[in-house]
């Protein structure tokens, strides 16, 4: 048995995981240079069966499309981790876990935790989507708005989910 030990480092974008990797070819050359190949990524033929969506496809989806979609306030996105609780996407009330899946899908941070927990949403919005409603004595003259702008949100991210 050989002494020889390979030390290997993976590097990948900041935000991705490199939880597994099953196989991997490794081959010297003629001038003792490693080539590397990943058995999981090569395809064996034309006529592979495509990937099947993963629920957690659908919710990576849904906030790359609010995101492009809707201006967002670091704020507005506890209307989306609202819908993203409903549905049992996202824990209730972990709002660190929130924003950092949000942050990460969308590649920069557009949102906090503390921005989502301070939200007016959680404290002026009442109801289920799509029935969301300014609750009775919050009403400003802000309050409109910020409901066009949650229902829009809601939209995009129903639409994808159910999609």
């Amino acid at each position: 048995m050989s002494e020889n030990k390979f030390e290997f480092h993976f590097h990948a974008p900041v935000g991705q995981n490199i939880a597994n990797v099953q196989q991997m070819d490794v081959h010297l050359d003629k001038d003792g240079q490693i080539q590397v190949m990943n058995a999981e990524q090569i395809a064996t033929s034309s006529s592979e069966t495509p990937k099947k969506e993963t629920p957690q496809d659908k919710v990576s989806a849904a906030i790359v499309a609010v995101n492009e979609q809707v201006h967002c306030e670091p704020s507005d996105w506890a209307a989306l981790v609202a819908i993203m609780e409903d549905k049992g996407k996202f824990p209730i009330g972990a709002y660190s876990y929130d924003a950092e899946t949000i942050n990460r899908v969308c590649g920069h941070d557009v949102t906090s935790d503390t921005s989502i927990a301070r939200s007016i949403f959680f404290t002026k919005v009442a109801g289920k989507y799509p029935c969301w409603r300014i609750k009775q004595g919050e009403e400003t003259r802000e309050t409109p708005n910020k409901l066009s702008k949650y229902m829009e949100i809601g939209r995009i991210t129903t639409q994808i989910l159910e999609a």
